[in-house]
């Protein structure tokens, strides 16, 4: 089931790419719809229900599918609030799940250095176009999705696999692509890149469930 659950995904993906190439609306719902909820239902193929952590990572694929739905609207600056808000509450439940496999210090030492460095370039490069609830919106954005990356490190080092952190990483690389389409140049090829890394940074994080 979490190979078909994978599949799902993979093939609402690049429906949903080619939607947003077309700007059909119809299409991004459906396929979005699709693609997320296939995410979700592939970590309760994983077996996330069976562990604590498991559990943690659920959530945050929960949290993940409704902020998904929430930025479907195009142009509603509330909407993308709102989703902007549950991404949050996403990342905030990864780093619980991180948390409880344990704490390795030198990762996060070597993560927290690489992040700030990275965290700092991408404020530098937004905020210049931020306005209005954004300027403290996306450093507070910035800032959980850091700590996520860095704690996805320690997890990998504990569990001995790459997966948390590659997940993470992924998911920086995608939220990247949605700040540029959102508040720097607006563009399909932002979602042509950003959406594929998403979904693979969802399935990856899913997968830890099971590994």
């Amino acid at each position: 089931m979490l190979i078909l659950f994978a599949l799902i995904t993979a093939v609402s993906c690049l429906c949903l790419v080619a939607s947003e190439r077309g700007d059909s609306r119809i299409g991004v719902s459906i396929f979005k719809g699709i693609a997320s909820s296939a995410f979700v239902g592939a970590g309760i193929a994983a077996g996330a229900f069976a562990s604590g952590y498991g559990r943690l990572v659920l959530l945050a694929l929960a949290f993940s599918w409704l902020g998904d739905l929430l930025l479907i609207p195009k142009n509603r600056r509330h909407f993308f609030l709102l989703g902007m808000a549950s991404f949050l509450l996403a990342h905030l439940a990864y780093c619980a799940a991180f948390i409880s496999r344990g704490i390795s210090t030198t990762a996060i030492a070597l993560a927290s250095a690489a992040m700030a460095v990275v965290a700092l370039a991408l404020y530098r490069w937004l905020g210049p176009s931020l306005s209005g609830a954004f300027k403290f919106a996306v450093p507070a954005y910035i800032l959980a999705i850091s700590c996520m990356t860095v704690l996805a490190a320690s997890a990998s080092a504990i569990m001995r696999d790459p997966l948390p952190l590659v997940g993470a990483i992924l998911f920086a690389a995608s939220d990247a692509a949605v700040a540029r389409d959102r508040f720097v140049a607006p563009a399909w090829p932002n979602r042509a890149v950003g959406l594929p890394l998403y979904y693979a940074a969802q399935l990856l994080m899913a997968m830890t469930a099971l590994r």
